[in-house]
């Protein structure tokens, strides 16, 4: 039985210290994602997973920002779609939101056909494709 030990912000602040120390050695950025607490101070700042500067200057593109609307209110992240299919990764971190449980990640490894179109499964004759036009317009102009 686990239990969890839900921080104050006295204990964020000196976590976020010690980890910002153990970054900093290994030189590697820490950022928090949508977190309400300013760890500024300790050398951790708000990260965009989906990050309009970076794709614009990855691309070489020009994107307005548009906040994710299907986000929480503090997540920073560009509108986008999600490609990837839940209950289909076998690390099982304990951290992760993709997987439902042990139970349905067997039962979609089961159905996975390496010679299907799609990542789970195969086409069954009903599916409705649909087109984004903001995820398309990002990359073919």
């Amino acid at each position: 039985n686990e239990k969890i030990h839900l921080l104050n912000t006295d204990e964020m602040h000196v976590l976020a210290k010690a980890l910002s120390k153990i970054a900093t050695h290994y030189q590697l950025p820490l950022e928090t994602c949508g977190e309400r607490i300013d760890l500024s101070s300790c050398g951790i700042t708000h990260a965009k997973c989906i990050d309009p500067n970076y794709i614009n200057n990855t691309f070489n593109k020009n994107i307005i920002y548009e906040k994710d609307p299907n986000q929480r209110i503090t997540c920073q992240c560009h509108r986008s779609i999600d490609i990837g299919m839940y209950n289909t990764c076998q690390h099982f971190c304990k951290y992760c939101y993709a997987n439902y449980s042990q139970a349905s990640v067997n039962k979609k490894v089961e159905e996975h056909d390496p010679n299907s179109p799609m990542l789970i499964g195969n086409l069954t004759g009903d599916e409705k494709i649909t087109k984004e036009s903001k995820t398309y317009t990002l990359f073919n102009q």
